[in-house]
Order: C-alpha cells, then sequence, then structure tokens
C-alpha cells in the first residue's frame, strides 16, 4: 500500500450521497492521502481549513459558507507537490427544491399546530417557505411511568430519571436531546439520547448515540396534498430512543400530508444530510413505514441510492399509482354511478 504522502489527494462528500445535491450552504467533507499533515482546504478563494480534524487515516470537516449554485472546494497539503484535489458541489437552498422541480402551491404552512416532544409549539412561521428558528431542548424518560418529560436544565437530573442499556451494553442516563426546525418547508424532529454534558458535533456525536440512524415514514395518501402537515411518523419510541439509535422524520415524510413520493424522498435526503451534518455519519441508515410509510421505503430505497442502507416496511400493498388508488378513490365513484355496479352485487353475467 502506497504511503499517505504518494496518494492522490481525495475529496467527497460524507453528508449526501451526491455532490451535485447538497443543501443549507453547508457539507460533511472528507480529505483522504493527507495523512498526518494538516490540509488547507478552500471555497473559492476562501480558507476553510480551520474546520478539519483528523479522524482515523483522514480529515473531515463541515464547510458552511456553500452559496447556492455550484461551488468549487478545493485542498492541499502545504509543502508538497502533489496536485490539489478538487471537487464540485451544487448547493441548493434550505427551503427547497433540490430535485423535486417547482414547489407544489398553494401550501399551508402548520408550524402553530406542532408541538415538540418537550410539549412546546414552535409559533408562527417567518415566511411563505414555513421558515422558522431551529428548537434544540432535553426531555428525559421517567422510570415512573415510562413518558418523556420536559428537562428545563440539561445538566439537572431529576429524581426518577430512568436508565437504558443502548445496542452497544453501554449504560446510560435516558436524557435525549430533541431538534425541531423546518427543511424544504417540512418540519423535521430528531431524537437521541444525549446527556447534554457536551456540545453535540460530527467530532464527538452524541452521548448516549449507538452510531445508527432509523428514519421514520407515515402512513395515508387521500387528502395528502397542499399542507406542511403537524405531525411526522414518530421519534419518541422507547424501544428505539432506548437502544441508542438516532431516530429522525419529518411531516412531508407521511403521506397523509404529502402523497408525492419524489418530494417524500428529497425531504428525506434533506433532513438526513442536516442530521449528519450535526452528529456525525451514522453506520448505517434504516428507514421504517407502514402503509403509505412503506410505500416511501420502497421507492426511496429503489430510486435513490445512498440514503437508506435497509429498510423494515409493514402493512404493504400492491403499486400506488395503477393498483391501490383505484381501488379507495376511483371504485368509490364508479360504485355510485356504475349501471352496473350500483349498491349491491354485480348483476350475473356482468363483466
Amino acid at each position: 500500500m502506497a504511503a499517505s504522502h504518494d496518494r492522490p489527494l481525495e475529496l467527497s462528500v460524507l453528508s449526501s450521497p451526491r455532490a451535485d445535491r447538497v443543501s443549507d450552504g453547508n457539507a460533511l467533507l472528507a480529505l483522504d492521502g493527507a495523512g498526518d499533515r494538516r490540509p488547507t482546504v478552500r471555497i473559492g478563494s476562501s480558507d476553510v481549513s480551520a474546520g478539519f480534524q483528523r479522524q482515523g487515516s483522514r480529515w473531515i470537516g463541515v464547510v458552511d459558507s456553500l452559496e447556492v449554485g455550484q461551488n468549487l472546494v478545493t485542498a492541499a497539503v502545504p509543502g508538497s507537490h502533489r496536485q490539489a484535489a478538487r471537487l464540485e458541489i451544487t448547493n441548493f437552498p434550505r427551503t427547497g427544491p433540490m430535485f423535486s422541480g417547482p414547489q407544489e402551491q398553494p401550501f399551508v404552512c402548520r408550524t402553530q399546530s406542532f408541538t415538540t416532544l418537550a410539549g412546546t409549539t414552535l409559533g408562527a412561521p417567518l415566511d411563505a417557505s414555513c421558515t422558522l428558528q431551529t428548537k434544540v431542548e432535553y426531555v428525559y424518560r421517567s422510570n415512573a411511568d415510562r413518558t418523556l418529560k420536559p428537562l428545563s436544565d440539561r445538566h439537572s437530573r431529576p429524581t426518577d430519571l430512568a436508565t437504558t442499556t443502548t445496542s452497544t451494553g453501554r449504560i446510560v442516563p435516558y436524557v435525549v436531546r430533541v431538534e425541531t426546525g423546518v427543511i424544504n418547508r417540512s418540519i423535521y424532529e430528531f431524537a437521541v439520547l444525549d446527556d447534554g454534558s457536551r456540545s453535540v458535533d460530527v467530532f464527538t456525536g452524541p452521548s448516549g448515540w449507538n452510531g445508527r440512524m432509523l428514519y421514520t415514514f407515515g402512513g395515508g395518501c387521500p387528502g395528502g396534498w397542499y399542507t406542511q402537515g403537524a405531525s411526522t411518523g414518530g421519534v419518541a419510541d422507547d424501544w428505539m430512543l432506548g437502544q441508542g439509535y438516532a431516530v429522525v422524520s419529518s411531516t412531508l415524510n407521511v403521506f397523509g400530508n404529502n402523497c408525492q413520493p419524489v418530494t417524500a424522498a428529497e425531504t428525506m435526503a434533506m433532513t438526513k444530510e442536516h442530521v449528519v451534518e450535526t452528529i456525525g455519519v451514522p453506520r448505517s441508515t434504516i428507514g421504517i413505514g407502514c402503509s403509505g410509510g412503506s410505500y416511501q421505503v420502497f421507492a426511496i430505497a429503489d430510486n435513490y441510492p445512498g440514503l437508506l442502507d435497509g429498510i423494515l416496511a409493514g402493512c404493504v400493498f400492491p403499486e400506488v399509482d395503477f393498483a391501490t388508488l383505484h381501488t379507495i378513490t376511483d371504485a368509490g365513484c364508479c360504485r355510485s354511478t356504475s349501471p352496473l355496479i350500483r349498491n349491491g352485487p354485480m348483476p350475473s353475467g356482468a363483466r
């Protein structure tokens, strides 16, 4: 194997499967081949090297000064004669869209109706894209009734605080960091075990995280149009959180709010990207969904490689556009108007 000072430098995006699809002005990058020598990383002419740290055999860092559109990132090792690494990144705004095309209009924001896991509300949106200030709150699991309760001081330890054993065998206090915000006009939330003793970033990660992500998708379909929605696929499950998973979801990943598979995939991609840029790269991401949620996990796994590493699909059904919708919508119309199918059984001999 070639020594690190002989290998070519290589830049890559860790927070998104594709460098031409990143969002919100930031991205988690990796530089391979630099060895132990601190590289110089630039976006255009701006030096962003300070944000990079050595992690294993590579240097990683979040760059947060990307402009909307194309950006050229370069990396070089000072004093080396090796050719600099180059990476073109295409950045899209946090409000979207990224690849779904023109956004649906009209669109009704529901931030005032959304309640966080800590029991607070999000308030009125700041603009037509439903933008608002991101909230980070802490809750804890009570060992008295197993409910999640608000934790106003993340450094406090209530007398009824439960502990939990993660999938890695660690026993940790059942304190949960919850972040709620809006991405792609969709309210997202993600929860993960974190005792609040330190700042969370891509280098340290939440204290109780098992290094894996579960993304939940909600069901429904008819009526899922023109609204942001006020519920996600859920992130409060005791088993998921207690095992140490980062549990993530978003309102436009509930088909009862948004019955558009491309927008659902886009929202999942942008939301996952943000989570990765906040806590680090997961070892795996599993999609979980029932009914309309199962349709999303199948479509995203099939059509958007790199977003999901595995799926758990329940309440599955035939392909939506040419099978299920005819049964739950068109057939209801035809039953009342067809001369063959009224309110009784089909006449003998009818086809």
